[in-house]
């Protein structure tokens, strides 16, 4: 693995603090002064009320309901019984596992958070823990509720680029739906009126009043260089700023997710760069 993250342009990035081995306390005394820096808003009573509800509602009978069956399997000796009961279990396990994850944030998300931000530290990039409704013109920041960035990492120099994890939520009449994307963002030279361009690597849907003209500018030999094992891709512009869009996380510790994104944010800028006003 190469110690290196190499961009387009501008120095390489030291990619040595994804990937170095990190202390449990190091990682604990990090998430704490990220709490005291980065408070998140106060759960309104609906959390806490759909909590008491996943708890009450479901762990307690869940527990209550595979103890009384395996009781029941040992008095009469009952084998299907027993599978009963496993199978009660096993759900009570499940449900109790995905509170737990929803309350406290995993070893794992923790432990990438403090990779991270060693890693903007290190080569002198901005990094912030998290950034409720993040002031950008991109169409996903739009929508929504509970809306919230994650791992932030910005690059001033020698071009302005913003990486970063975001999610909201989605109300669908009674019930509601979490979206999740990573994104990237980066300021433009080139003037074009707003554009999005769905998932360039897969059917390719284009929309706006210069988005069919620019869709021919993404020729085969440019789509190689965008795929990505990571999900498909989208392409916006808004206000004088180039976003990508993926389907899974962005910002990770993963120093090959780090070089594909610059060299997405390359490919792209470069090859709207070649439409110009007289194309119109």
């Amino acid at each position: 693995m190469t110690d290196l993250i190499r961009r387009p342009v501008g120095a390489p990035l030291d990619a040595r603090p994804l990937t170095e081995p990190v202390s449990r306390a190091d990682v604990a005394a990090f998430t704490r002064e990220m709490k005291r820096r980065f408070p998140a808003p106060e759960r309104g009573v609906s959390y806490y009320l759909m909590l008491g509800v996943l708890i009450f509602g479901g762990c307690v009978p869940l527990l209550w309901a595979a103890t009384v069956i395996f009781a029941s399997a040992v008095d009469t000796g009952n084998t299907s019984l027993l599978w009963v009961a496993g199978l009660t279990a096993a759900m009570f396990g499940l449900l109790t596992t995905t509170i737990l994850r929803g309350v406290f944030p995993s070893i794992r998300r923790r432990t990438e958070a403090y990779r991270i931000a060693r890693f903007a530290a290190a080569n002198g990039l901005e990094y912030l823990n998290r950034v409720d409704n993040p002031p950008l013109p991109g169409w996903i920041f739009r929508s929504g509720i509970n809306k919230r960035a994650t791992n932030v990492v910005r690059v001033a120099r020698p071009k302005e680029i913003e990486i970063g994890n975001y999610q909201y939520t989605e109300p669908r009449g009674e019930s509601s739906v979490t979206q999740a994307w990573g994104y990237v963002t980066a300021r433009i030279d080139t003037p074009l009126r707003d554009l999005r361009l769905l998932d360039v690597t897969g059917d390719f849907t284009a929309r706006g009043a210069d988005a069919y003209g620019i869709r021919a500018l993404f020729t085969p030999a440019v789509l190689a260089r965008l795929a990505t094992p990571r999900g498909k891709l989208d392409v916006e512009v808004a206000d004088g700023r180039l976003f990508l869009y993926t389907s899974s996380p962005a910002s990770t510790a993963e120093p090959a997710t780090w070089t594909h994104l610059f060299d997405m944010v390359d490919v792209v800028s470069s090859t709207l760069e070649r439409w110009t006003p007289r194309d119109r």
